[in-house]
C-alpha cells in the first residue's frame, strides 16, 4: 500500500494499524498483531529511508508493548528528515478519544486561566489533536 501510494505521488497516507478498540480483542490475537507490527518496523525502516518516506505515529503509543514502542520510536527518529511522503501510523488510536483528549487539554487551560472560552477556535482544537501538522483528510 505504501509503495503504491508513493508511486502515485500521494504525499500523505494514514494507515489505521490498530484502533484503541482493538485492545478488547483476545490476548493471543493482540500479541500476534503486535509481533507483526514489530517485525514490519524492524524490516522496513531501511526501505522507508531509501524511498524518502517519513513515519509519524498517532494515538496512545504508551499502550504498546515496550519492544514495539522502542522500534516505533527508532523508525520515527530515523525517518524524521524524509520528505518524499509521510505515512501516519494510527496505533491505539480512536478519533473520538483524540477529540476528548484535546477537549480536556483545552478545558484545563481555561480552568487555569491561560485561555478564555472565546479564544477557542478550530485552529486551537486542531493544534491539540495528535494529527496536528498533518493535512485534513480529503476524498
Amino acid at each position: 500500500m505504501v509503495d503504491a501510494a508513493r508511486e502515485l505521488g500521494i504525499p500523505y497516507l494514514t494507515l489505521y494499524a490498530f484502533s484503541s478498540e482493538n485492545w478488547g480483542r483476545p490476548t493471543t490475537e493482540v500479541s500476534f498483531l503486535m509481533s507483526l507490527f514489530h517485525r514490519y518496523l524492524i524490516t522496513e525502516t531501511k526501505r522507508l529511508m531509501k524511498r524518502d518516506i517519513r513515519v509519524v505515529a498517532l494515538g496512545d503509543t504508551e499502550r504498546l508493548p515496550p519492544r514495539v514502542r522502542e522500534a516505533l520510536a527508532e523508525t520515527v527518529a530515523a525517518t524524521r528528515e524524509n520528505h518524499g511522503m509521510t505515512v501516519a501510523l494510527a496505533l491505539s488510536y480512536g478519533g473520538r478519544q483524540d477529540i476528548v483528549n484535546a477537549a480536556r487539554s483545552i478545558a484545563r487551560a481555561v480552568a487555569d486561566g491561560a485561555l478564555t472560552p472565546d479564544q477557542i477556535d478550530e485552529q486551537l482544537v486542531a493544534s491539540e489533536l495528535t494529527t496536528t501538522g498533518l493535512p485534513d483528510p480529503t476524498c
